[in-house]
């Protein structure tokens, strides 16, 4: 009954979490319904290909997240809020002087990357390149709402970004600025989800709290040794996750592509959708090394809730696959079904092994990447090489995602036995 027990509130906050995200995902539901119905195939193609890169690209943000989450975190357990707003002031200076030059390189270059992705429109890669370069500031104030289990406020911020996805998305796409519309919508969602945990954690950001920290300062050098490798273990991830959209958005027909691009939409949906865990997993664990406790029973927890709600969503995609393609492209599309099945179970390992990689993240055990990097150059080899049509990319990522979450889950557990 132990490994039931919520004494870490894992429970809890992951319902709380769940919530949260059955509200956003389903507002996600709706905006990609409105895309489905506004856009015609090729212009969903180019969508989800911007979308697709925006998930690679947002590999340092997402690096940038974890990290800020993992050391407010740790100040946290340690009772030192001061050193979160040092924390935070220093990351947004200095990330500031790096997004920059990436939006004039991605504005400059804008042309050759539509030629590359066989776009009409340079204005879907501009977007794309500004969401990119809001996406490695915005993160900051999100990781310290993370670190510190502000989970209420993450939720708020989630679903507020969804709205406003929502309205703009639509809005535009409407006014016929077709797949560059739904790109202004994620860009609202963006900004959202820069200036609002700003606002909610002023007090501790702004301000910096009580001083408990006897003049302690922040120690940048601990920061960046984990940051490169937490870096370079998201990039790696978000490879194997999203390549093959870019892959068949280069190989294939915009067509051919454009129906790949609506099944892997619902894909996606099975793939985030125990997402909500691995966040309120995240600081538990990072207070679970701090206090060097056993953070095998949290894992376990983890991982048999994660698995029991992508089983159950892959499950239903793929026993009614008429219902998610109705629901957000607005027809049955009957030629879809073999393949929405397909996807349904081929991308199921892709959101365990993202669950795995996190909990290693928050143990700052990186002995996996050099494996997983040589995962991802044979997957971006295989899908260059073989690709004859959407079932063999699906079977790719099954065989690679099956493999990745292997390989975390054989380094997490080897890291959990030897503290137990």
């Amino acid at each position: 009954m132990k490994l039931f027990a919520d004494k870490d509130r894992l429970w809890r906050h992951s319902g709380l979490m769940l919530a949260a995200s059955v509200f956003a995902n389903g507002g996600n539901f709706v905006f990609h319904m409105i895309m489905g119905r506004l856009l015609t195939e090729a212009e969903m193609g180019v969508l989800w290909a911007m979308l697709g890169s925006l998930m690679i690209l947002g590999a340092p943000a997402e690096a940038i997240r974890m990290t800020v989450a993992r050391y407010a975190a740790e100040f946290k357990t340690k009772d030192n809020p001061h050193l979160v707003r040092q924390l935070f002031r220093k990351s947004a200076y200095r990330l500031t002087f790096v997004a920059v030059p990436l939006l004039a390189a991605g504005l400059v270059l804008a042309n050759p990357l539509a030629r590359f992705f066989r776009i009409d429109s340079c204005w879907p890669v501009m977007i794309t390149t500004l969401i990119a370069a809001l996406n490695l500031v915005s993160p900051i104030a999100g990781g310290a709402q993370l670190g510190l289990q502000r989970f209420g406020q993450i939720a708020w911020v989630s679903v507020a970004g969804v709205f406003v996805r929502i309205a703009c998305g639509g809005l535009f796409a409407w006014l016929t600025f077709k797949a560059a519309g739904g790109l202004l919508g994620s860009l609202g969602y963006t900004l959202i989800a820069l200036f609002g945990p700003i606002w909610m954690l002023r007090a501790v950001l702004l301000r910096g709290g009580p001083r408990t920290d006897d003049g302690q300062r922040l120690e940048t050098g601990d920061v960046y040794r984990y940051f490169w490798p937490a870096l370079a273990a998201y990039f790696l991830g978000e490879i194997i996750s999203n390549a093959d959209l870019i892959a068949v958005k280069h190989f294939f027909t915009p067509e051919a592509a454009g129906g790949y691009s609506q099944a892997a939409a619902i894909a996606r949906l099975v793939i985030y959708a125990a997402a909500p865990i691995s966040l309120a997993m995240f600081p538990k664990i990072v207070e679970q090394s701090v206090r060097q406790d056993d953070p095998k029973r949290t894992l376990l927890r983890a991982v048999g809730l994660c698995t029991l709600i992508t089983v159950c969503a892959a499950a239903f995609c793929s026993l009614f696959p008429k219902v998610p393609l109705l629901l957000i492209f607005g027809g049955a599309h009957l030629e879809l079904h073999g393949l929405v099945r397909a996807v349904s179970w081929g991308f199921a390992p892709v959101g365990i092994f993202k669950m795995l990689l996190l909990f290693l993240m928050a143990r700052s055990d990186f002995r996996a990447v050099p494996w997983l990097a040589a995962l991802a150059a044979g997957y971006a080899g295989a899908l260059a090489c073989w690709h004859p049509g959407p079932h063999a990319v699906v079977a790719l990522v099954f065989a690679f995602a099956s493999a990745a979450m292997l390989l975390a889950a054989a380094f997490a557990w080897r890291r959990g036995r030897g503290n137990g």
